[in-house]
């Protein structure tokens, strides 16, 4: 049993690393650009040397994620680490009281949604104007699940087809793994289209076929967007929303598809349901993509009573049993071995 466990743990490992490889491999070589610059050996850095890599960085979150990449490098190659102490930490924490919080991104609400989408189709940049539609319509994280898109290929990354039945076609985004569904998540938007009107750009049905349409592919195999890069993909959209008249253009990110979007459903009355379900959240993560005049917080706890309310009530909880009171000191103060010891002891 316990072999399984040490394969298991190992499989855990090598998939943990395998979907940060790209992020990892960016932070070392960063870290091993800085070694040669100042000679020096990246295995064997000193305190002092490792707070000044530290101070390089523009703010704490980013020099964490940094040295979380450098642990991972030195537990890959079975070297001692000499700086990861009290001084570092408090380098980082002083970092992040010095340097102004991340400003977050402007929502790109779906009108300014649909501008982009039309001035990328106008500049024939065809793979920005429907991913643009996916990250609108499905609250895509663009960089890591929407870029990466595949037409059918479930075992590495996703699976992307139009699905119709009862009349009624739906595009249709299997993702093998995401940030808040480790397991996989299917997620499925209808066609949006008004009855004898125009399309509409963000309709992800009509889209889908138009963008197979326009790079003249049979949407079979391969990745959905095979030109298209995370470097230059936020230069571009900025350039497109600054066509559509979006006022902030050169402060958007990719993010802003996540922010605008709740915030549609907010505006439209969405239920709390909903606005978790567009974005895959499964907790009240969501209120940071929304600003205080758009929402009530208190509001929404109402909300969670109200669906808490209408939830069947659990069955009746038996009466615990009263116990010897004991002193909170005398129980921190014991060994967590003999503890361990006594609870085996008890297993039948």
């Amino acid at each position: 049993m316990l072999i399984e466990l040490d394969a298991q743990v190992l499989t855990l490992q090598v998939d943990s690393v395998r979907r940060s490889a790209d992020t990892y491999c960016s932070e070392i070589a960063s870290f091993l650009w800085y070694c040669d610059i100042f000679a020096l050996d990246p295995l064997s850095v000193s305190e002092r040397e490792m707070i000044r890599y530290v101070c390089v960085h523009r703010n704490s979150r980013s020099a964490g994620g940094y040295l979380t990449a450098v642990r991972w490098l030195y537990d890959a190659c079975a070297a001692p680490i000499q700086w990861d102490g009290r001084t570092l930490a408090l380098t980082i924490r002083g970092l992040g009281k010095s340097t102004a919080p991340i400003k977050r991104a402007p929502p790109i609400s779906w009108d300014f949604a649909r501008g982009a989408v039309r001035s990328a189709r106008l500049a024939r940049e065809f793979e920005h104007s429907f991913a643009y539609v996916l990250s609108s319509s499905f609250s895509l994280r663009v960089l890591s699940e929407c870029l990466p898109l595949c037409f059918d290929s479930p075992l590495v990354h996703s699976r992307v087809f139009v699905e119709r039945g009862a009349g009624k076609a739906v595009l249709v985004v299997e993702l093998t793994s995401r940030k808040t569904a480790p397991q996989g998540e299917v997620l499925k938007r209808p066609c949006i289209c008004a009855a004898g009107r125009e399309a509409d750009p963000l309709c992800p049905v009509h889209a889908f076929y138009q963008y197979l349409s326009d790079c003249r592919r049979s949407g079979s195999v391969g990745k959905l967007f095979p030109s298209l890069n995370p470097t230059s993909f936020q230069r571009v959209l900025r350039i497109h929303l600054r066509r559509a008249g979006f006022p902030d253009a050169d402060s958007a990110t990719t993010h802003g598809f996540r922010r605008g979007t709740t915030q549609e459903l907010v505006r439209k009355e969405g239920s709390l349901a909903d606005i978790l379900r567009s974005g895959g959240w499964k907790s009240s993560a969501f209120i940071a993509y929304l600003d205080r005049c758009e929402l009530d917080c208190l509001a929404i706890f109402d909300m969670m009573e109200e669906a808490a309310d209408e939830a069947p009530p659990p069955p009746p909880a038996k009466r615990p049993r009263e116990r010897p009171r004991t002193s909170a000191r005398c129980v921190v103060g014991q060994d967590i071995r003999v503890l361990f010891q006594k609870a085996s002891n008890n297993v039948p």
